[in-house]
């Protein structure tokens, strides 16, 4: 899978196994939510730097 990630340029994240998808997928609709409200989603979800 981190192959797929690498060819479309981006940087593969382990986020734990599948009984963990659920949460990464409720977090990512938050996010999404957020952006399409006008909400800058990245004041909750800082990027790590």
């Amino acid at each position: 899978m981190s192959t797929l990630v690498h060819d479309i340029g981006a940087r593969p994240v382990f986020a734990g196994d599948l009984s963990r998808a659920a949460l990464l997928e409720a977090t990512a609709a938050f996010a999404i939510g957020l952006w399409f409200a006008g909400q800058d989603a990245q004041a909750i979800l800082a990027p790590a730097g």
